[in-house]
């Protein structure tokens, strides 16, 4: 990277900070917020370089970045990144002519999720045309684009400019940080409001989710390279997924880790005890060690599992009263997205399910679409399984994991875990890609 590109980037990335803060201290959207994004537009000489920054820069505001609030409204610096995002997106497919071939075997993925949006969109604009939906909820369906946004981009400049290793690299450094960050506070303190946090977000919801896509990343990362010290920080991972005290991950975990162990069972016998033995330690020594019970901690967890039927009634209250105002019109098509939070009557996630939320807002047809879309990611790892075996299993892993989170959590919703999964299923589908290209060259 040239001296003078490095200097305008690092203007810009100080320039956006003190935007966000004259943001939250004035009260108003600063003026440099425009003025810093035509700086890091003139900054761009090299669409490559600054491709990959802004690959790494969305990653780090995930993981370190804590979130704003802005008139009711929470903000995260991945929202201004987004804009960069956006704008290399229109540079790279419009004006450097990205090649779609590079990307033909995912070509079927692209075009369900894009079917998809359309017609959430669509669907959305009729019933805010009917006066059917408040105008200040439709930030859901821009939210939502933005995560496909996510997707797009990182696999676009994965496949183009081989930045699949500086990601993963990346993402590592980041994960251990949080994972040291993790021990610290259950060590020392326990930060969130049921158990430990992350750097970025203390809510056990969404520092649940986090921890468990970490865990299946160490997990990813001892299948690729067989080193031992991922799988010491796949363990830990494990441990402080529980230690978050989120009953979704929890069980979300154990239900992928159960498959792992079967799928070992027929595979890799040799391996299948390392494994085992290193899961069991790290769920059963979470119960049992002596200097855990008298932690904090350990209090809170028990409180959130005795409290199991208490939750799962009160939602199973809260689907049928939400979904009892419907009628078969409504169930078919729904009301349009963003319609969720007129129950809330603000921004607080008001479904309790990622499955209810579907059908409340874009009815059975968009729940179907939306089925397709994430099926087909399903599918296309299984395809490729025998090829790019870790990164297919991880797409497998992982996403099984969010369709049981998703049950009782809009984990395709909140903000961390929602832009977690649509970077981490479009990292490995990069590498999946790539490998099939060498081998289509090679025959």
């Amino acid at each position: 990277m040239n001296n003078r590109l490095f200097t305008l980037i690092l203007l810009s990335f100080v320039g956006i900070v003190t935007s966000v803060y004259l943001t939250l201290n004035v009260g108003l959207l600063s003026i440099p917020i425009v003025l810093t994004l035509f700086l890091f537009l003139l900054a761009i000489t090299n669409y490559r370089k600054a491709s990959v920054f802004v690959g790494l820069a969305l990653i780090s505001s995930i993981m370190l970045i804590p979130k704003i609030k802005y008139a009711g409204i929470n903000l995260r610096f991945d929202d201004y990144v987004s804009l960069f995002i956006a704008f290399l997106l229109i540079v790279i497919l419009f004006i450097i002519r990205y090649e779609e071939r590079t990307i033909t075997s995912a070509k079927g993925i692209i075009t369900l999720i894009i079917f998809y949006l359309t017609y959430c969109s669509l669907f959305t604009a009729i019933q805010l045309l009917l006066n059917n939906l408040n105008p200040l909820f439709l930030l859901y369906l821009v939210k939502e684009i933005q995560y496909f946004l996510y997707f797009f981009f990182v696999l676009i400049i994965c496949t183009k400019y081989s930045a699949d290793e500086n990601l993963i690299k990346w993402f590592t450094y980041l994960s251990i940080a949080t994972v040291a960050w993790g021990i610290y506070q259950f060590i020392f303190t326990s930060r969130g409001y049921y158990g430990i946090g992350m750097i970025s977000e203390p809510a056990s919801s969404q520092s649940g989710g986090a921890f468990f896509t970490i865990s299946l990343f160490f997990l990813y990362l001892y299948e690729l390279k067989r080193k031992y010290l991922y799988g010491l920080f796949f363990l830990l991972s494990v441990w402080l997924t529980f230690a978050t005290v989120s009953r979704a991950a929890m069980v979300a975990l154990v239900f992928v880790l159960i498959l792992y162990i079967l799928r070992l069972i027929f595979v890799n016998r040799r391996k299948i005890l390392t494994i085992y033995l290193m899961s069991c330690f790290a769920v059963s020594s979470f119960f049992f060690f002596p200097w855990i019970k008298s932690n904090s901690l350990y209090q809170k967890f028990y409180e959130r599992i005795n409290t199991i039927d208490e939750g799962s009634n009160f939602r199973m209250y809260i689907w049928q009263s939400r979904l009892s105002t419907y009628d078969l019109f409504d169930l078919i098509f729904g009301r349009g997205k963003g319609y969720t939070q007129t129950f809330s009557k603000g921004f607080t996630l008001a479904a309790d399910s990622q499955y209810v939320r579907l059908l409340l807002e874009i009815g059975i047809i968009g729940l179907v679409l939306w089925l397709v879309v994430i099926f087909s990611i399903l599918f296309f790892a299984v395809k490729h399984y025998r090829t790019s075996k870790p990164e297919s299993m991880f797409i497998i892993l992982f996403t099984l994991g969010y369709l049981v989170m998703s049950i009782t959590h809009e984990v395709f919703m909140v903000a961390i875990q929602g832009s977690l999964y649509w970077i981490m299923i479009s990292l490995m589908l990069s590498k999946i890609i790539v490998v099939q290209n060498r081998l289509k060259k090679a025959s």
